[in-house]
């Protein structure tokens, strides 16, 4: 059986397969396979159960209505694609580039959203499945004592924040002039901090690098915990308390025990 993935505008044929018991799954895998880009792809209804769609490219994709249960979509490119009312049911959508694409009534029950980027993405018609969808366990952060002092953790390269360029010394306070309050951004305006196994994950564990202890006051509303975090969260203010030591970090990563 033939099937033709086509442009959902100019009706060109983006890939063809034909093969004996063909679905649209099979013809989708293939054309990611053979690095096919599906940018505006007429994909309405298809049924991509389980699929494996892991760095798509899926830009701007006409995906209304499909099925796609328990589908890896990890690190795909959606950015602008059309999901509305799409089953995502248990999909992995971590580091999925999400930005602008349309999710109304789209069904992320038990999806995995961490790290993905949901800029200007339009979730009407989820939001009551937000504690659902999003909960992680930094939420716990927004729900202690106004001025309760708490930790968290940068790494850095010598003394200096790798993306802001930002140098951090011992005992200074830091400030953000806006605190971006956007809870679909993974990474806005504000002071970035995250839990050290966060840091470590994203060094690959390198014990050469810089990792700094800081401390923020809570107070209302001060705390910004992405939807799809994985571990990154804004606030905006820290103090600078100390370094850790390659004994200490090496000791977490045995027993995960800092202390």
């Amino acid at each position: 059986m033939k099937i033709q993935i086509k442009h959902k505008l100019t009706n060109v044929i983006i890939f063809e397969h034909d093969v004996e018991n063909n679905s649209w799954k099979t013809t989708v895998e293939l054309a990611i396979q053979n690095k096919i880009s599906l940018r505006g792809a007429y994909l309405w209804g298809a049924d991509l159960q389980e699929a494996d769609l892991q760095r798509a490219d899926l830009q701007e994709a006409d995906l209304r209505w499909a099925n796609l249960q328990r589908a890896d979509l990890q690190e795909a490119d959606l950015q602008r694609a059309d999901l509305r009312r799409a089953d995502l049911q248990e999909a992995d959508l971590q580091r999925a580039d999400l930005q602008e694409a349309d999710l109304q009534r789209a069904d992320l029950q038990r999806a995995d959203l961490q790290g993905a980027d949901l800029q200007e993405a339009d979730l009407r018609g989820v939001e009551n499945c937000y504690p659902k969808l999003f909960r992680n366990e930094l939420s716990i952060l927004k729900h202690q004592p106004i001025g309760t002092k708490l930790i968290a953790y940068k790494y850095l390269d010598g003394d200096t924040s790798p993306y802001q360029k930002c140098k951090y010394e011992i005992g200074n306070a830091y400030s953000c002039d806006f605190l971006d309050k956007d809870e679909t951004k993974v990474c806005s305006n504000g002071v970035n901090v995250a839990t050290l196994e966060w840091c470590l994950k994203e060094t690959n564990n390198d014990l050469t690098r810089t990792y700094i202890v800081c401390q923020y006051e809570v107070k209302e509303d001060n705390i910004i915990i992405p939807f799809n975090t994985d571990g990154k969260f804004r606030v905006d203010e820290v103090k600078v308390l100390r370094k850790l030591t390659k004994e200490e970090l090496q000791r977490f990563l045995d027993t995960g025990i800092l202390k």
